[in-house]
């Protein structure tokens, strides 16, 4: 009698685990999945299955610990970790199979397109293997009118955050979206909206786009194995990108009798001043060698990097460097150099920026900047033939009446 009660009182705890374990992992139904898919589908080995998202702070162990044997836990852990999949993210998406006497017999662990499955082998040993989930894409594409700025007007044809960035990104070398932009000018994008089996957003990418400007001309990018090209097939991508910060608002423009607002007289001032929050990372604008690092008399914390044998950048004001960033060191276009501060002559925190061709200071928004390379041969048929149906779209979507929205 006594053996039995022992056993119902086991069950019940089994059951009451089970229980918490739902209610503690089932917090993720996304109205996007694929019906039918699940992370682990129940087995005879695994009856039970639960699934979830991690949390901000959340740990393998505090949510699996109610219900999962901490040696399973551990187990678990370690065949992630040699994997790649040690640390556990902020909505990862999981799913653990339990046998009915409460052990872990599978985990699956989902980050964006990767897929980790944890399986216990016969000798009670867990392996993982890393795959990927299904991807699910389809097309979008929106217009849009710029009134005050490119963010604003790209959200209010609701183009989601990254698309913007992405786009942002794609015009880099050919558009300073920080002082060019002007109001009427006008854009089109098509992007591949991409989702997981899970429902999971993935990095969407713009497959086509085109940015009418006043000041910019008219611009397009399409994508072709795995860069972006101009309605001609030449690259998007030169030696510089078009300014050493983003999305920040300059502060005045290159002007060789600009009053200097801590001398308080007029002095030549051969660069450009991006206003910026004290901390917001400098970037290089092109493939360079730290030249010098260090302080320079009103530039206060100042960097200067050589380009090859013709051109030359700085960078002041800084209110650090960059781990690393010395003299000698190579660095790439668009890696981290140092942030913005207010050291030296600076009445707020801000970048000056400056570029030199030849030893002479030049106005680096009218720079003609290098060439990059273009599509050649039977290359360049293949793109103009493949872009001919998405530029059309393209320029029929431009010649829509605004509505606001997705098209």
């Amino acid at each position: 009698m006594a053996m039995k009660k022992r056993i119902i009182i086991a069950i019940l705890f089994f059951l009451a685990a089970v229980l918490l374990l739902f209610a503690g992992l089932y917090r993720w139904r996304p109205d996007k999945a694929v019906p039918g898919f699940a992370l682990l589908a129940a087995g005879p080995d695994a009856p039970v299955i639960s699934t979830g998202t991690f949390s901000q702070g959340d740990s393998i162990e505090t949510v699996l610990g109610r219900a999962v044997p901490y040696s399973d836990i551990l187990a678990i852990a370690a065949s992630l970790k040699k994997a790649g999949a040690g640390f556990i993210q902020a909505g990862d998406l999981y799913a653990v199979g339990l046998s009915t006497s409460g052990e872990a017999r599978r985990f699956a662990l989902a980050r964006g397109e990767a897929l980790y499955r944890v399986q216990k082998g016969s000798a009670g040993i867990f392996t993982c293997q890393k795959g990927t989930l299904p991807v699910i894409t389809s097309a979008r594409e929106t217009r849009g009118t710029v009134e005050n700025s490119l963010w604003e007007a790209m959200s209010a044809c609701l183009a989601p955050p990254a698309v913007i960035m992405e786009f942002a990104d794609i015009f880099a070398w050919k558009i300073d979206f920080l002082t060019e932009p002007r109001k009427g000018d006008s854009f089109a994008l098509s992007w591949e909206e991409r989702r997981t089996a899970l429902g999971a957003p993935c990095p969407a990418k713009i497959t086509g786009a085109v940015y009418r400007g006043a000041e910019t001309g008219e611009e397009y990018a399409f994508y072709y194995g795995d860069s972006y090209y101009d309605e001609k097939g030449g690259s998007l991508r030169r030696a510089f990108l078009r300014a050493p910060l983003s999305y920040r608002r300059i502060s005045s423009y290159f002007n060789p009798r600009r009053y200097h607002p801590v001398l308080r007289i007029f002095r030549p001032h051969s660069g450009i001043d991006y206003a910026a929050p004290g901390g917001t990372p400098v970037s290089a604008v092109a493939d360079g060698t730290v030249s010098f690092a260090g302080r320079k008399g009103g530039y206060g914390k100042f960097i200067e990097l050589r380009h090859g044998a013709a051109y030359v950048t700085g960078y002041g004001h800084l209110r650090a460097f960059a781990k690393g960033v010395k003299a000698g060191k190579k660095v790439s276009q668009g890696s981290v150099i140092g942030y913005v501060g207010m050291t030296g002559l600076a009445t707020g925190p801000h970048l000056d920026f400056s570029i030199k061709k030849n030893g002479r200071f030049v106005n680096f928004l009218k720079l003609e900047l290098p060439p990059a390379a273009s599509l050649r041969g039977a290359q360049l048929e293949k793109f103009l033939d493949g872009i001919k149906p998405l530029r059309a779209g393209l320029e029929r979507t431009m010649g829509k009446p605004q509505e606001g929205g997705l098209i």
